[in-house]
Parts: structure tokens; sequence; C-alpha cells
């Protein structure tokens, strides 16, 4: 379902959120992808990962985007973050690799 609306025409744009959660003591890294679609904006849950292979993010969303809408690249606007100075420096590699 994502990927067949991620592709179709209709959808000419979306944007990357990223945050950064704990859950049972360990820390997360959470993306999610915004876009509007059939007059409604939509807010989908990609993907959740440990910290621990955060050397590795960048790959694994490239990878996802990828199998998911080949195109992402032209239709990828904006990234996101919860703008907590922990997160940007975290994931400050990453998200200069997305844009």
């Amino acid at each position: 379902m994502l990927s067949s609306i991620l592709n179709n025409n209709s959808t000419c744009a979306f944007a990357l959120v990223n945050d950064d959660f704990i859950y049972y003591n360990r820390s997360y890294f959470d993306n999610r992808v915004r876009f509007y679609h059939n007059d409604t904006l939509h807010n989908f849950h990609l993907v959740a990962m440990p910290h621990h292979i955060s050397k590795n993010i960048y790959e694994l969303i490239a990878r996802l985007l990828n199998i998911l809408c080949s195109s992402w690249r032209t239709k990828f606007i904006d990234l996101r973050s919860d703008d907590e100075n922990t997160m940007t420096r975290k994931f400050q590699d990453v998200i200069t690799q997305l844009e």
C-alpha cells in the first residue's frame, strides 16, 4: 500500500521525520514518512531501530526507500527531527547523508 501511494503520480513529494525514543531502557531511532494524498496528510511509521546499529542507519533507510519508491530522491523534500540537541548530535551524519 505505502509503495503504491509513494509511487503514484498524485504523490509529488514526501518528508521524513526522525525521532529518538526510549523503550524498556533502550534507546531507539524512529523514522516516519509524511505525504499528502487524496486530500489527506498521512504520517506512516517507516522503521524503528536500536541505536547500537546507528552507523548503518543511512544505508538501511536508503535501501528501504529504494524498495518502496525507486524515485524517492526526486520526491524527497524535507527531513525533520524532534530538534532535541541529543537527537541532532547523534544523527547529524544520517541527516546530512539523506539531504
